[in-house]
């Protein structure tokens, strides 16, 4: 007989039912990680989701979640069903699961898809994430981007100026977004302007850093280059902070290596 129930699950009983995980697919540690900082921080909610048992005891579903209470040392209320029949498992986590950018639709936003992309880049680059590649037990969860981008409604208006300039900059809009985001915090007058010289192209031509960037990005483009978000940072906030000094520059040289190498990102500096 099929049963389903809300109990309260501690770290002993997650290690207990483990021992019962005997065909699922492999552990993702990521997901691990990303589940436990929720529970950590109070943000795992109460959803209908629940942790299932065949006939035998044998568990189907939830392999994640319970490594994730282990790792967080919480208990955690859950959903549990029991009695299921083994064959269940191979439809389990077959559907389409809500994005973060699904999210911040039914909260009402627009543009959510580049919104979302734009909100896990100002976050991982406000704790220095980009200038290290391929750290994905830091990556936001879901709850922390929404909760992140009703935080900054700062961000939600550059995505929304970011999208107006996406057919004359050759840059992602969320990269776009970011560094507007970042750059109009130092100076907003200047921050308009140097966005909208690179989108019209009225620079002074060589040695001018606004348009050393606009040839590196429509090389980029040309190239068919796979430029990393970190590396598009970095190549604004290098011809932001040559402009904002008055200085030149006649080639801009960023790596777009997808190696796992570092790639620096300069600090933006404020005009005096």
């Amino acid at each position: 007989m099929v049963s389903v129930a809300l109990e309260s699950i501690t770290p002993e009983m997650a290690s207990k039912w483990l021992e019962g995980n005997t065909h699922n697919r492999n552990l993702r540690n990521t997901a691990v990680t990303l589940y436990a900082r929720d529970m950590i921080n109070d943000n795992w909610l109460l959803t209908g989701e629940t942790i299932k048992f065949a006939e035998d005891g044998s568990l189907l579903d939830g392999q994640h979640r319970l490594w994730a209470i282990i790792e967080a040392d919480k208990t955690v209320q859950m959903f549990v069903a029991r009695g299921l029949v083994p064959e269940t498992q191979k439809v389990m986590d077959t559907n389409l699961r809500r994005s973060t950018g699904d999210m911040l639709k039914l909260a009402g936003y627009s543009n959510h898809m580049n919104l979302a992309a734009a909100a896990r880049l100002a976050m991982t680059y406000e704790v220095g994430v980009p200038a290290r590649r391929r750290k994905s037990d830091a990556a936001p969860t879901h709850l922390e981007t929404s909760e992140f981008v009703e935080a900054n409604p700062e961000l939600v208006e550059a995505v929304t100026a970011a999208m107006g300039y996406r057919r004359t900059i050759d840059m992602p809009s969320s990269v776009l977004a970011v560094a507007m985001w970042e750059l109009k915090k130092l100076d907003e007058e200047m921050c308009q302007t140097f966005f909208d010289t690179l989108s019209q192209n009225k620079t002074h031509g060589i040695g001018d850093p606004r348009n050393a960037l606009i040839q590196r990005l429509s090389s980029a483009r040309r190239a068919s280059e796979n430029i990393p978000q970190n590396a598009y940072l970095s190549m604004v906030f290098r011809a932001w902070n040559t402009w904002v000094k008055g200085e030149e520059m006649y080639r801009l040289q960023v790596s777009n290596s997808r190696d796992g190498g570092l790639i620096a990102i300069p600090t933006p500096i404020k005009p005096s």
